[in-house]
């Protein structure tokens, strides 16, 4: 339909240009079929020669765009080639080739190996595998060594093309940043062999690293020659001020808190900070910092060592800088590009952002007013702030927003550019980047948050579920340790209870040295009472046993059932002779306990005391178990003990 109206347009203004060519308009008004033959025949040959025109002004666009690109691409701050399988260069830009040392065009289809350092070739060649063997970036550090040129140290970074048949690399000199680096480490070596009350003597007066002391208070009280240079201010200039009065605002924070561990017993360490300099510009430095302690273990003093890396970090903003417009690349595809010439106010979109704007390239114009209009209202605040920060604070430009389209759809569009500047005024100069339909993500996203809080209401719900069941099990868990540790029949603590409390009375004893005694009962002729009454009337016996025992004992004693008719009683903090009084008022109180049985009921108790110097609990248990069956052979119903024994009627 497009089609149509443009060659009906074209037709007409075919048409006017014959009237002015043809005085009078005889020919158009003439009914003679040689006349509007002829007439036809001219009418199509100015309409070809307008097409002509309009291919010629295309083709002059096209062509000053690919100029743009190649400028771009040969005078990038980084280094671009293309490799095959076998390492052998297809295609590299000026950079490149300068940093091999020879002209472009002698470098075609040579093999990048033969530039490479030979004890670095196996470097290259691995990374050459790895790099045709998956689709993932792969990087290594490599020296050049190219003919009478000085050798190289560079990073090499390349990815496979998606034809598997070569692959992109990216070349970046690094010499300078590993000499620094080199330098670096050679001047804190230096300043470890220095002492600090010789004010680092020679090494104070070297012109490779900035050297500083502080006192606690973080006042300067020396600085060296280079560190002066470094940030344009004179020693005595210096040394009225604190270090923090020229670092830069955002760095004070860290810097403090990092002073602030060194005060609090740390030793040293390493940042990157930034000061700054007389003439009020930026000077990235990387500091090495130490603390020097008095006799007491005071911080008295704070030594640094300051070396400058502003070059080496408007290197690696170059790379970055590359990277980025490598991935603006990459992403262009499916997406719209635009281009503002800023100096003549000139702004250029290609007809695919036209497209995700829902606009028609033949009867919209490329302006802020149209893109503006196109937007959804409240985006276009954010967007207009964030181009004019980007401009103004030299930072890529980056927005999320959004365009309704005639349909009533949404559709979510990521931005992306950068402005290029005059070096030498620092005025903008143009203003390039690129829009990606995003709308597919955004939704996605959406989709998974839906799906996130779905599972965080499910989640609490299990959690309460499993919070309900560990208390169940708790409480169960609480139940089994009791019934571990009590016997069922008489309620009673039973024989692995009363193994760890005399483990954990014997270690206490241990520790503070007083004793304890240790009473082991059986009840006599019990077998007797089970064979002439029956198992439920001698089970009755044993619980009016275990309550007398329980009865006549203190809180503080602990007893227990410890076999089938035999107890054990244990009387912390207790001598001998208190515990003998003690066996006497529980053999008493067994034998005048009433029973269900006319059969008269007693006790035999054997009575001994730990003893610090004992090897272990079981000796005073031993000792206990002696007694008891001394009590049973000199006729039962009495207590033994060590050094007496006692039976009372």
């Amino acid at each position: 339909m497009n089609h149509d109206r443009d060659a009906a347009a074209l037709r007409r203004q075919a048409e006017e240009r014959l009237r002015q060519r043809t005085p009078g308009g005889e020919a158009l008004g003439s009914t003679d079929d040689t006349r509007r033959l002829l007439l036809e025949l001219q009418v199509h040959q100015i309409e070809l020669e307008m097409q002509n025109e309009q291919l010629r002004e295309s083709q002059a666009q096209l062509e000053a765009a690919t100029q743009r690109y190649m400028e771009l691409y040969d005078f990038a701050p980084v280094g671009y080639f293309t490799l095959d399988p076998r390492g052998t260069m297809t295609d590299l830009n000026l950079t490149a080739a300068r940093l091999l040392g020879y002209e472009r065009a002698r470098l075609q289809d040579k093999r990048f190996g033969t530039f490479v350092a030979e004890r670095h070739r196996p470097t290259f060649n691995s990374l050459l595998e790895r790099v045709f063997a998956s689709e993932s970036k792969h990087h290594c550090r490599i020296e050049l060594a190219s003919g009478d040129q000085p050798a190289l140290t560079v990073d090499i970074e390349a990815l496979r093309a998606a034809d598997g048949r070569s692959a992109r690399a990216i070349l970046l000199d690094i010499t300078e940043r590993v000499r620094m680096e080199q330098a670096l480490a050679q001047a804190r070596e230096a300043a470890i062999r220095f002492e600090v009350d010789q004010r680092f003597g020679a090494l104070a007066h070297q012109d490779i690293a900035g050297l500083t002391e502080t006192d606690a208070a973080g006042r300067l009280t020396f600085v060296n020659d280079r560190f002066c240079t470094m940030v344009g201010r004179t020693s005595e200039q210096l040394l009225s001020l604190r270090m923090q009065d020229i670092t830069h605002p955002d760095d004070r924070a860290r810097s403090d808190e990092l002073y602030q561990r060194l005060l609090c017993g740390g030793r040293s360490y390493m940042i990157d900070q930034r000061y700054v300099h007389a003439d009020g510009r930026t000077v990235w430095a990387s500091v090495a910092v130490s603390v020097l302690r008095d006799a007491a273990g005071q911080a008295s003093n704070y030594v640094a060592v300051v070396l400058d890396i502003t070059e080496q970090r408007r290197q690696e903003e170059q790379l970055r800088q590359a990277h980025d417009l490598l991935a603006m690349a990459e992403r262009a595809a499916g997406a719209g590009a635009w281009d503002w010439d800023m100096v003549n106010d000139r702004l250029h979109w290609s007809d695919a952002l036209f497209r995700l704007f829902g606009l028609d390239p033949s009867i919209n114009q490329a302006s802020l007013d149209t893109w503006r209009a196109a937007m959804q209202p409240d985006d276009w605040p954010p967007t207009e702030r964030a181009m004019t920060e980007s401009i103004r604070e030299r930072r890529p430009f980056t927005i999320t927003y959004r365009i309704p389209l005639p349909t009533g759809a949404i559709r979510w569009l990521d931005a992306y550019g950068q402005v290029t500047y005059d070096e030498a005024s620092g005025a903008p100069l143009r203003f390039s980047g690129i829009s990606v339909d995003v709308t597919a993500r955004r939704q996605t996203e959406d989709d998974l948050r839906d799906s996130e809080q779905r599972f965080r209401t499910l989640n609490a719900e299990l959690e309460e579920k499993v919070a309900a069941r560990t208390a169940e099990l708790a409480l169960a868990n609480e139940e089994l340790r009791h019934l571990a540790r009590h016997d069922a029949l008489t309620g009673l603590h039973n024989r692995l209870a009363a193994n760890e409390r005399l483990r954990s009375e014997f270690v206490a004893m241990k520790r503070s040295g007083n004793p304890y005694a240790v009473l082991l009962m059986d009840i006599d002729l019990f077998k007797r009472v089970n064979d002439a009454h029956g198992h439920a009337v001698g089970d009755q016996v044993l619980q009016r046993v275990a309550q007398a025992l329980e009865a006549t004992l203190r809180e503080s004693d602990f007893v227990a059932r410890y076999g089938g008719e035999e107890f054990l009683a244990l009387l912390p903090a207790t001598g001998l002779a208190a515990a003998a009084l003690v066996a006497e008022k529980l053999r008493q109180a067994v034998a005048s306990t009433p029973y269900p049985i006319a059969d008269p009921i007693t006790l035999s108790l054997g009575v001994a005391l730990a003893d610090p110097a004992q090897p272990d609990e079981d000796a005073a248990l031993r000792e206990a178990d002696d007694r008891l069956y001394e009590a049973k052979r000199a006729g039962r119903n009495q207590w033994k003990a060590a050094e007496g024994s006692g039976r009372y009627r």
